[in-house]
């Protein structure tokens, strides 16, 4: 049946927006509305991709991800991306990070298994 081979990408999706809209009603921040919701849809697309047995379908959720971590996140949001900014500081560091650039030109690499 073509509906179970989408289950898992919708259930996935649903998870996401329902995460989104439980922390924007609880903290009345949009951001979290935005945020889960287009990594949750951009999870879903690739997942659907890869029910389609698209071999690209890994590297198209992994540069939607990473493109909105590096231009939304990163550029406009100022927002710090690196683990130890986290930890080690309350104030939001200036700079993106190596992982980040990782995780969008790794989609660029052919598949390796």
């Amino acid at each position: 049946m073509k509906f179970k081979r989408y289950l898992p990408p919708f259930v996935m999706w649903f998870i996401f927006e329902t995460i989104a809209v439980t922390l924007w009603i609880a903290s009345d921040n949009i951001f979290y509305l935005f945020n889960f919701s287009y990594i949750g849809t951009d999870i879903a697309i690739g997942l659907i991709l890869y029910a389609q047995k698209k071999k690209y379908a890994r590297n198209v959720a992994q540069f939607g991800v990473g493109l909105y971590m590096l231009v939304y996140l990163g550029f406009l949001c100022r927002e710090s991306m690196q683990i130890e900014g986290f930890f080690k500081s309350r104030t939001k560091a200036k700079s993106c990070g190596g992982a980040l650039l990782l995780e969008i030109f790794s989609t660029m690499l052919p598949e390796l298994s």
